[in-house]
């Protein structure tokens, strides 16, 4: 059985090539989405089991727009994403909002690595999507 794919959108190369080593070492697979609309079409794509979401990609409202266009269609909307972002102040305005929607979390940066990897496991397993053990082998 192939490992969950996890795609990671963020604006910041450095802090990408850091997750996909990290979730690569935890057992995962990964595509590293590029900002805006490319993001969308790499999704539709690729297809991931998961999405790692910063809020703030080319603009600080696109990662909410593309979360949003990944709610309305209907072959991305059950993609579970995990939205990633130091702005507080933005998690709380659109706190109501999120909780509309379903196969979503929430991860306030920064954050320890070992939470991401914990909160990807769990919303992977609420999927029913095997996550890969937690020493990183794959599941059979």
């Amino acid at each position: 059985m192939a490992a969950p794919l996890i795609g990671i959108a963020n604006h910041d190369a450095v802090l990408i090539r850091l997750l996909d080593q990290v979730l690569t070492e935890a057992g995962f697979d990964t595509v590293q989405l590029p900002e805006g609309a490319r993001a969308y079409e790499e999704i539709r794509k690729h297809r991931p089991d998961l999405i790692v979401l910063d809020t703030w990609l080319e603009s600080r409202e696109a990662g909410w727009i593309l979360f949003q266009v990944l709610r309305l269609d209907r072959e991305t909307r059950e993609i579970p994403v995990l939205i990633c972002s130091s702005d507080l102040q933005e998690f709380e305005k659109r706190a109501g909002w999120l909780e509309n929607h379903s196969h979503v979390g929430v991860l306030n940066k920064p954050f320890d690595i070992d939470v991401l990897i914990a909160k990807v496991r769990e919303m992977l397993s609420l999927t029913k999507i095997s996550p890969p053990a937690r020493d990183g082998s794959r599941p059979q």
